[in-house]
């Protein structure tokens, strides 16, 4: 731009200064005011692109001032890591076996003919507890069959009478419970029980 300024300018100097270019060539004063405004522009410009530079030093120097901070984190080392407390896992408590009655299960265990859903009974069954998750009920002398509980319950094992919670004369696993006591306890699965092995029912 700046050495445009200057020919543009020694060009408009020679033809008004020389007489042999008046007399070669006519030059208006349209064409000096035109050669006269392009020299004004292109100083304005001149202009502008110093203070843009002024600008561009001046940030470049704030820029070079200001260190930028860096957040350094500090190694991990065997020393750090000993020091480091460890966080505690809280301890589950430990798994307890259902209480079981003076029973042998191995026969009842061995009769497992199949699971099914339900069963018939007319509210005479008798029974005979296994352990605080296990009772054995006879419908008939050869009919038994071995229900599983959702949970364990405490004081299966000192009841004098129980129940069976049935819906139309049928004990549905998943819905129906064992009563005793004033408890309840929801019937988990169902297993048929038969075969030789198969203990007689007692006599409760």
């Amino acid at each position: 731009m700046l050495v445009r300024a200057v020919v543009v300018a020694m060009l408009l100097f020679s033809v008004i200064s020389s007489p042999d270019s008046r007399a070669q060539s006519t030059v208006t004063k349209a064409d000096v005011s035109r050669a006269r405004s392009e020299i004004e522009l292109l100083k304005q410009n001149i202009q502008i692109k110093e203070a843009e530079l002024r600008l561009m030093e001046q940030q470049l120097a704030r820029q070079s001032t200001v260190s930028p901070t860096k957040t350094t984190s500090k190694p991990v080392t065997s020393a750090n890591a000993a020091q480091a407390k460890p966080v505690s896992q809280p301890v589950p408590p430990p798994l307890t076996a259902p209480k079981r009655a003076n029973v042998d299960p191995k026969p009842y265990e061995a009769s497992v003919v199949q699971r099914i859903a339900m069963f018939r009974t007319d509210g005479s069954a008798k029974w005979l507890v296994l352990d605080e998750e296990r009772v054995v009920f006879w419908v008939l002398d050869d009919e038994a069959y071995l229900v599983n509980l959702a949970v364990t319950c405490s004081g299966l094992l000192d009841a004098k009478s129980l129940k069976l919670e049935n819906f139309s004369s049928k004990v549905r696993a998943g819905h129906d419970g064992v009563l005793f006591d004033d408890q309840r306890c929801q019937i988990q699965s169902i297993q048929k029980l038969g075969g030789r092995a198969l203990p007689k029912p007692p006599r409760n």
